[in-house]
């Protein structure tokens, strides 16, 4: 996939829950949602699209160059997902089957 960004010249811009690739002295480029805690703590909060990675924090000092998501182009097809009413329903329907066989130990 290729990602398409705009550069972002002023840090203290970056918008808590935004996706941005982030150029780092020591990662080099990471396609990340942020959150912005510069004026807190000298530092970005960066969180994995993937939740099985833990956030962790950046220094400023380690930051190069902050770039803004704004679209992506990809030759595969993403994967087919069901539509948010129908996966709720089948959670529904696993925590129901959980408890019956609670209630049947």
């Amino acid at each position: 996939s290729y990602v398409l960004g705009e550069f972002v010249q002023d840090w203290y811009d970056v918008k808590d829950g935004h996706a941005y690739v982030i150029l780092t002295q020591d990662d080099g480029a990471v396609f990340k949602v942020v959150y912005n805690e510069i004026r807190k703590k000298k530092n970005l909060l960066i969180k994995s699209l993937n939740p099985i990675y833990e956030p962790y924090e950046v220094s400023v000092k380690e930051v190069k160059e902050v770039w803004k998501f704004v679209n992506y182009f990809s030759s595969e097809l993403p994967e087919p997902t069901l539509p948010s009413d129908e996966l709720l329903s089948t959670v529904y329907k696993l925590k129901e089957d959980v408890e019956k066989l609670k209630k049947q130990q």
